[in-house]
């Protein structure tokens, strides 16, 4: 009994370890991979919006403050649409404690 319920402890892992992919050869951190798959997609905006709206949490909530302000927030979600548009980013707080 006790080894089959290692067998399958065994198998268990295997599988979840497999389900995960490879991750890249050269990962680097960038503050607009919110969701932390590798890439900065729409995804990523999706992901910080539904975490807004309250569908879930996260124990490390440093990985959504894509503009590095330490407040996650609307601003955040704008950060990355900027990131992946190419724009500039401009959040009119940050302009107004400029002046």
């Amino acid at each position: 009994m006790r080894r089959m319920k290692s067998l399958t402890a065994i198998a268990v892992i295997g599988a979840m370890v497999s389900a995960m992919g490879a991750l890249p050869a050269a990962a680097t951190y960038d503050p607009c991979d919110v969701n932390r798959d590798g890439t900065v997609s729409i995804q990523d905006v999706i992901y910080l919006n539904r975490y807004l709206m309250g569908h879930f949490s996260v124990t490390d909530v440093s990985v959504l403050d894509a503009n590095q302000n330490l407040i996650i927030d609307e601003a955040d979600a704008y950060c990355v649409l900027a990131y992946l548009t190419d724009s500039v980013y401009s959040w009119e707080f940050f302009d107004v404690m400029a002046n």
